[in-house]
């Protein structure tokens, strides 16, 4: 997995349009944000089903 500072400096690298860097880099911290609910979520639930 890259890391969230790599991508998000390729973003704004990549991207003249400050609107489109916004919702880049919105919709990459919704993901990034997700998946670590999920990884909680999954760690959490591991003893539970012991």
């Amino acid at each position: 997995m890259k890391s969230i500072i790599t991508e998000m400096h390729q973003i704004m690298k990549e991207t003249p349009d400050v609107l489109a860097m916004e919702e880049k880099l919105q919709q990459l911290m919704y993901s990034w944000f997700s998946d670590l609910v999920g990884e909680a979520l999954t760690l959490l639930d591991d003893p539970v089903s012991e």
